[in-house]
């Protein structure tokens, strides 16, 4: 069986993670009608745990970013620029 819960934030979404720790965590949806958890109680439909890592990093950051101001967010780009052009002038990508 499916189980899926709605959060508004980074606090409801780690509440809903914790009491919900009996079951598996199989998706995350950030659509346009909200952001759901979605758990299942049977571990066959349990996605890769480095793809859910990953999601979750992502909801992370962008929960960051949302609540940054742009003095935050241009040193946040500058240093992926400096990353990738180390990158390039290293031989990378």
């Amino acid at each position: 069986m499916e189980y899926k819960f709605e959060y508004k934030n980074a606090v409801e979404r780690k509440s809903i993670l914790e009491s919900s720790s009996s079951y598996y965590l199989i998706e995350e949806q950030n659509i346009t009608e909200g952001d759901f958890l979605i758990f299942s109680d049977v571990q066959s439909q349990v996605i890769d745990l480095e793809a859910q890592y990953l999601n979750s990093r992502v909801v992370d950051i962008s929960t960051y970013l949302n609540n940054s101001d742009e003095t935050a967010i241009t040193d946040i780009e500058n240093s992926i620029l400096e990353i990738e052009k180390n990158k390039i002038i290293n031989g990378g990508i």
